[in-house]
């Protein structure tokens, strides 16, 4: 569980998220760590957000067990793990490699605080939806940009694609144009779509 637990930065700091084994230790697999995720799980310490195959309702099911990222409960908790070379940048505004992890937990824990149902669709290996849900009674997509560059075609191209009535991309800016669909919006406000 120890293994697993401390991973987790390192999990998130990747460019694709997604929880793999040889992170914690090289050699072993689910068979060897699926029990102690699931008691993480179940204590409350991290949220697994599953991979869903494709987009159709109900969203539940087509959800893959088998391939998730993990994301803290907490973030002050991720952020402990951290080494004190990197909390100290992180007190002073400079959040390095870290910074979409860390935006994308905080993202995580709002949703799921808000009993949310959670999910991240990758309709390749280019490119990644950070976040498929449900809100009132339509499949909504969610975007965290940890900067100021709000551009994403893979995004752009889901919201067509799926004909989302509602899609939420989320960053650093103010509050941004609405083309109708996608509405652009800081990443402070994310609890009050809920």
């Amino acid at each position: 569980m120890h293994e697993c637990f401390s991973s987790i930065p390192l999990q998130l700091a990747k460019d694709n998220k997604k929880f793999q084994y040889k992170v914690v230790k090289e050699g072993y697999n689910a068979r060897y760590y699926d029990a102690s995720l699931r008691w993480l799980s179940d204590s409350g310490l991290i949220m697994p957000v599953h991979h869903l195959k494709c987009i159709d309702f109900p969203l539940e099911a087509y959800e893959q067990l088998s391939i998730f990222k993990v994301y803290m409960f907490d973030t002050g908790l991720l952020i402990s793990l951290f080494n004190e070379a990197v909390i100290a940048k992180i007190h002073t505004g400079d959040l390095g490699i870290f910074k979409g992890a860390i935006y994308e937990n905080m993202a995580a824990q709002i949703m799921y605080a808000n009993h949310k149902a959670m999910y991240y669709f990758e309709p390749n290996t280019s490119s990644e939806i950070d976040f498929v849900t449900y809100c009132g009674n339509e499949i909504t997509p969610i975007e965290i940009k940890s900067g100021v560059n709000t551009r994403s075609k893979s995004f752009d191209n889901f919201v067509i694609q799926y004909h989302s009535k509602i899609a939420y991309r989320f960053s650093e800016k103010n509050i941004g144009e609405s083309d109708g669909v996608i509405r652009y919006l800081p990443i402070y406000l994310l609890p009050f779509i809920f």
